[in-house]
């Protein structure tokens, strides 16, 4: 019965707490995090621009540093500049500003419509990169949810056009390198108002351990009871190991231990559940109107959503949202191709 933990085993586990004092800390610097934040938002936005263009378009954040008119103009130049306002409201609040020039905006616009990127900059590239950064605004509004594990939505985004940059100054800012198939690479700049940068710093970084020495993940371990229970299981099979064996033999768990939570039940299986059929529905939008408007409804009546034009649609399974998408007209049908998911732990919990 060797391979049974005992009681001085047990608790010499406890009393040296999985780790040393040389492990590496856990929290992280809050002046490295938004780099990270960066990082996340460069994957959103590649999703919409790899759908919208076709192209293999990549984007990696290179540099952090405090705004301000010297230094955009030294990373951008100074050709004049578009800069796109997205604000962001709920569990994560403030404001993120995307600026680079117009002339690359021209670009992304151009590659939206199939062209070549050759494009020069003109109103209809204004309207089309605020199509585009309506769509990431909403792809990362929906990786905030998940992020901040609650409410998060965007507000409509609002563009300048500006010869400076005073919006930027002071705030911190993220140089974002941008890489397009067949197109020479640019810049862009994210930046994150203060409001947005405190707001996300909680779900960034990590709070350091009160004691000052090592750390570990308090829900991974055996609380007392469950000590007591294995403790007492291993001393009953030992005791037992001399007497003749039961007929029927105990299911046994981790560590040749038993598995008190199979209660001699078979293994199930997902794959008996793949057949099953779910509802699938897209929700354009919602709105609440009262009983007297509902009443005066007729032909040819305007009801207002709650959803901006041109923003993901949310595809829900059993009236859960899984993901995000855009309209599409398939073979004269009505279809939605998918530009975002939650994670598969979210999807799995929305089915329950």
């Amino acid at each position: 019965m060797s391979e049974f933990l005992s009681q001085d085993d047990i608790d010499s586990l406890l009393q040296s707490g999985f780790g040393s004092s040389d492990a590496p800390a856990v929290a992280e610097s809050s002046a490295d995090f938004l780099k990270h934040a960066a990082t996340d938002l460069a994957d959103q936005l590649i999703t919409v621009l790899n759908t919208l263009t076709g192209r293999d378009i990549v984007s990696a954040p290179a540099e952090q540093f405090i705004g301000d008119a010297e230094m955009v103009g030294t990373y951008l130049g100074n050709e004049g500049y578009l800069s796109m306002a997205l604000p962001v409201s709920g569990n994560v609040q403030g404001t993120l500003y995307l600026t680079m020039l117009k002339s690359k905006a021209a670009i992304l616009y151009d590659l939206m419509i199939m062209g070549d990127g050759t494009t020069p900059y003109s109103d209809d590239v204004k309207d089309g990169i605020s199509e585009i950064f309506s769509q990431v605004s909403g792809n990362y509004a929906t990786f905030l949810r998940g992020k901040a594990n609650g409410t998060c939505s965007t507000g409509a985004t609002m563009l300048r056009e500006d010869d400076g940059v005073d919006m930027l100054i002071s705030d911190e800012c993220v140089l974002m390198d941008i890489s397009v198939s067949e197109i020479a690479p640019f810049q862009m700049i994210a930046t994150f108002d203060i409001d947005l940068t405190h707001s996300l710093e909680k779900f960034y970084v990590a709070s350091p351990p009160s004691g000052g020495g090592f750390s570990f993940d308090t829900d991974s371990l055996l609380s007392q009871d469950e000590i007591d229970s294995l403790t007492a299981a291993t001393e009953d099979l030992s005791s037992s190991s001399s007497r003749p064996a039961a007929p029927q033999a105990m299911p046994q768990g981790p560590m040749g231990l038993p598995n008190f939570t199979s209660s001699f039940a078979p293994k199930g299986s997902v794959d008996m559940l793949l057949d099953i059929e779910l509802d699938v529905s897209i929700e354009l939008g919602r709105t609440d109107i009262s009983i007297k408007r509902v009443l005066e409804l007729a032909p040819g009546a305007l009801v207002e959503l709650d959803r901006l034009a041109g923003e993901p649609v949310d595809l829900l399974v059993n009236n859960k949202v899984v993901a995000k998408g855009e309209v599409v007209v398939v073979d004269e049908s009505f279809g939605v191709r998918i530009i975002s998911l939650v994670s598969p732990e979210e999807r799995i919990r929305s089915l329950r």
